[in-house]
């Protein structure tokens, strides 16, 4: 009998100081280094009827990074159809939301057709 409560005594102190370990507050990890945190990001609006796409109507965007082209984006994404955007306002709103994305290291920086609706790119 006294083997049996030594073992159980055992038992229980293994369980409380799992517990205890398990509580315990734990550093955060630090962040990982965000590489384009602190690159240079320039974006350009263009009107489609200047460039090879010119069978797109409207505009479109290139976004440059470190002066090297990273996005060229000529008509409007995530929406079905190949249409560009119908002011540079717009084109130019969806690439700084493109770039944010970027610049938060949130790869790859696609748009979803609810963002673009609260932007109001989509609206006729």
């Amino acid at each position: 009998m006294t083997h049996y409560i030594k073992s159980n005594k055992t038992f229980i102190l293994s369980i409380m100081i799992t517990l205890f370990i398990s509580c315990v507050e734990k550093k955060p990890q630090p962040a990982q280094d965000n590489p384009y945190e602190n690159k240079q990001i320039d974006v350009k609006v263009f009107s489609n009827d200047t460039t090879a796409d010119s069978a797109i109507k409207g505009f479109g965007y290139n976004i440059y990074m470190q002066q090297t082209l990273y996005v060229h984006q000529p008509n409007i994404p995530a929406v079905s159809g190949n249409r560009g955007f119908k002011s540079e306002a717009d084109a130019e709103k969806t690439a700084m939301l493109t770039v944010y994305k970027i610049r938060n290291n949130i790869m790859p920086p696609s748009l979803s057709v609810k963002e673009l609706d609260s932007l109001g790119v989509t609206k006729e």
